[in-house]
């Protein structure tokens, strides 16, 4: 990685870890998904294609917005809300796709 792409170390010290402020596996998975589309905002149909199936994730989406992390621009389209966060994610929080076996 470049280090144009390395997030400010600010970024990474107050995040820490993301599970440490709570956010469930499921919900940093969905994260990771929509960082590893592309840079934002998301049409929220490429992420539910990126993750392989659309079981839960309005719900996830949901929770994401309610804990400030993500927002909605438009209909249809999410994006985050930390500056920076799309880099942080993709190094710390890869994504990684459901094997269907």
């Amino acid at each position: 990685m470049d280090d144009e792409d390395a997030p400010p170390l600010g970024v990474e010290r107050s995040l820490g870890t993301l599970h440490e402020h709570g956010v469930k596996y499921v919900l940093v998975g969905y994260m990771a998904a929509m960082a590893d589309v592309g840079d934002g905002p998301y049409r929220a149909r490429d992420v539910v294609k990126r993750l392989g199936s659309s079981s839960g994730t309005s719900v996830h989406r949901d929770s994401l917005i309610k804990k400030g992390l993500i927002f909605s621009p438009d209909f249809g389209l999410i994006d985050f809300t930390v500056p920076q966060f799309v880099p942080f994610m993709r190094r710390r929080y890869p994504f990684k796709p459901r094997v269907v076996s």
